[in-house]
């Protein structure tokens, strides 16, 4: 981690931050600003302020940080589906009271993920094929994930076109939607 460590009294507590700081860790780098407004008045939230641009050469590294708010079953299903890939570019945004993550239950604050992986390998079911060589973008913002994935292909067929939305996790109801050939 490389940046400038900046902190300062204000009237109603403390922030600190990195203005411009770069990162190289666990497969990943990166750069981005964050701020952190600590609050002088006990019971109240932490304010986070985080932008970052990202990417990852293995996406089985980026597995430890997947955020604990997920349900258990979200996360032993990504931990188990997906086999292999890479992130070309992803972007973070967290604005708001970290009380208040991810901001689909009291909207003080909004959080988006958007990244682009390529090469993704993933079994969705143990009973299904794996599925080779998706290239996808995934957008996470509030409890839900939406994805497009233009390329992929299974047991000699080829994904030319797909979508797959949850629009919340706590119901974990799967829309998807493919277009395949083959």
């Amino acid at each position: 981690l490389t940046g400038t460590l900046q902190w300062s009294r204000r009237s109603d507590g403390w922030r600190v931050g990195l203005p411009d700081f770069t990162w190289r860790a666990a497969g990943t780098q990166g750069r981005g600003s964050v701020s952190l407004d600590l609050p002088g008045e006990a019971g109240q939230s932490p304010v986070l302020d985080l932008s970052a641009n990202f990417g990852a050469d293995d996406v089985l590294r980026l597995k430890p940080f997947i955020p604990k708010v997920w349900h258990d079953n979200l996360d032993q299903w990504l931990t188990r589906s997906i086999l292999g890939g890479s992130v070309s570019n992803g972007d973070l945004a967290i604005h708001g009271p970290l009380a208040d993550f991810p901001f689909h239950q009291n909207p003080s604050g909004s959080w988006k993920l958007d990244f682009d992986v390529n090469d993704v390998k993933l079994v969705y079911h143990p009973d299904w094929p794996e599925i080779d060589g998706i290239h996808a973008r995934l957008s996470f913002a509030g409890n839900g994930l939406g994805i497009r994935a233009d390329s992929g292909s299974t047991e000699g067929a080829h994904v030319d076109k797909a979508s797959a939305r949850i629009a919340d996790f706590h119901d974990a109801l799967l829309q998807a939607d493919a277009s395949v050939s083959g």
